[in-house]
């Protein structure tokens, strides 16, 4: 399940293998496991689209899977300040991930 205190659209950016991704997390809140709990959008050398399939939160850790891809997100997050403070790993690659929460929060489908 996720905590509604997560829900909403992170954004940050990472660094693997010399080159620069953008990443855009957008979560929606679940009371019970859900096959899909939210998106990853990473943007680099490619576009790549993957749906967040298995979410394990506590109070301030989080570790968000897209177990299609062999993606996996873990780390901190603060509510308060609106950071998610971890790495991101795929297969034997790590790379540290820094979110922050979008400002404009989670867009509603309107073409906005």
């Amino acid at each position: 399940t996720l905590p509604a205190a997560l829900a909403g659209i992170w954004r940050g950016r990472y660094e693997l293998g010399g080159y620069p991704r953008d990443v855009t997390l957008t979560l929606q809140a679940t009371t019970s496991p859900s096959p899909n709990a939210g998106e990853l959008l990473i943007v680099g050398k490619r576009r790549s689209q993957l749906v967040i399939d298995r979410v394990n939160a506590g109070e301030r850790f989080v570790t968000l899977e897209a177990s299609a891809a062999g993606v996996k997100l873990e780390g901190r997050w603060d509510a308060a300040s609106g950071a998610f403070v971890g790495s991101f790993f795929q297969g034997p690659f790590e790379a540290p991930l820094t979110l922050q929460r979008d400002a404009g929060g989670v867009r509603n489908g309107s073409g906005s």
